[in-house]
Parts: C-alpha cells; structure tokens; sequence
C-alpha cells in the first residue's frame, strides 16, 4: 500500500511539474509574440515619420526581401532605395495592421499580416497589400531577415468577383451587350468598360493565365492583374 501511494504522489509530482512547465513555456511564446507584433508596429510607425534610419535598424544586416514592385529581391541597401521611393511618392498618416497569423520555433517568428495605408482623414491610400516577414533573435534583439509582399488576394480578384455578382451587367454577344455603333462617336459601355478611371497598357501573360493593366485607380499608376479566365466571360463566339 506504501508503495501505491509513493507512485501515486511521484505521478502526481510529475504531472504536476509538467503542467506549470507546460504553461511557462506557453507564456514564453505568448510574449514573444506580443513583441514581434510590436515590433511590425514600430516597423511601419517608422515609414509614417519617415525615419529611414529607425526603419533599416530593424532590419537584419544579411537582409533579403521581394517587395511586389520590383522584378527581382532586394537587400537591405536597395530597401533603402525603395522606401525613400515610395515616401517621395505618397505620404501615408498611419497603418492599419490586420494580423494573419505566426509561427516561432527557437529563434525564429514567420508573420503574416495584411497592411493598409491611411491618409489624414483616416481614408485608404491605394490597395492593402499582404506582407510577410521572417525574423530572427540574435542576442536578445529581434530583426527582419527576410520579407515578401504583395497586392492582398481581394484587389487582385477585383474584378472577377464583380464579374461574378448576380448585380452584375452582362456583357455578351458582339458588343458586348451594347447597341452597334452609329454615325456619331459615342462613349462606348459608359460605367462598365468606359469609367472616370484611367486604365490601359493590357497584356496576357505569355502562358495566358494572367491578365496585366495599368489602373490610375491608387492615383499612382500601378500594375493591376487578374486571373486570365475573366477574358473568357467576355469573349464573343
């Protein structure tokens, strides 16, 4: 009986032991995850100010990241290059962070968040974009070692859910449900195709599964692209 009731106090000990491991382990993760999210704070509170220096401090020295605008990755002196860019470009007042999700393992955290830039008025500049960031923890401070971004899945796919909305117009047949032209010029699908936005340079992608233009609708010109199969709603047989 002696023996029964010292395996049952060493199992309860034991247990006992790994419970409040288990939980003190779990807080460890808990609050470096509240410090990386601080830490993407800070990094994007960096580019409001414009405060370039503070902005490169978090980065790693080693680097690499692809930002959506440019052709090929980028290490940390082309990121200088790109943020002084894009501030003499637009002069975002505040970010909007909408986390997506982290992992950690040992000295490593992968983030995913969606990010908005705002204007004074609290209004959206351009398109959300998704970013994610890899940072590693050398001697208790955590920097930027890698980093990816690119236009959020919901501007990409813009105009194939309008597309596909039970509201939408129908655009079939030669005109694309538009009357045959006359003898006097008139704007053609006024609201549809034709809008107050400026939008040209179209092109498919050489293994036609992306379609590429340019839109004014961010005020800056930039790159939009949609799955190619939109081509195919309206197109004429």
């Amino acid at each position: 009986m002696k023996a029964v009731k010292h395996l049952v106090l060493v199992g309860f000990v034991f247990g006992f032991g790994f419970i409040c491991i288990q939980g003190f382990t779990n807080r460890i993760q808990a609050d470096i995850e509240t410090k990386i999210w601080q830490l993407e704070e800070q990094y994007w509170e960096y580019w409001v100010k414009g405060d370039i220096d503070g902005y490169l401090a978090l980065l790693h020295e080693d680097f690499l990241g692809w930002p959506s605008s440019s052709v090929s990755p980028a290490d940390k002196r082309a990121a200088r290059e790109f943020v002084e860019n894009y501030l003499s470009q637009t002069k975002p007042i505040a970010f909007g962070i909408k986390s997506g999700a982290i992992r950690i393992i040992s000295n490593t955290a992968i983030v995913h968040y969606i990010v908005i830039s705002k204007d004074e008025d609290g209004n959206q500049i351009g398109d959300p974009y998704r970013i994610t960031h890899t940072w590693i923890e050398q001697d208790g401070t955590w920097k930027v070692m890698g980093g990816m971004s690119s236009m959020h899945n919901d501007a990409m796919t813009d105009l194939t859910d309008s597309a596909q909305k039970d509201d939408a117009p129908v655009l079939n047949g030669p005109y694309l449900g538009q009357k045959p032209p006359g003898k006097s010029p008139e704007i053609f699908a006024p609201g549809i195709v034709s809008t107050e936005i400026g939008e040209l340079n179209t092109i498919v992608s050489p293994e036609r599964k992306h379609f590429f233009f340019t839109s004014g609708r961010s005020g800056n010109g930039d790159i939009y692209w949609v799955d190619a199969k939109i081509i195919e709603k309206f197109r004429s047989f």
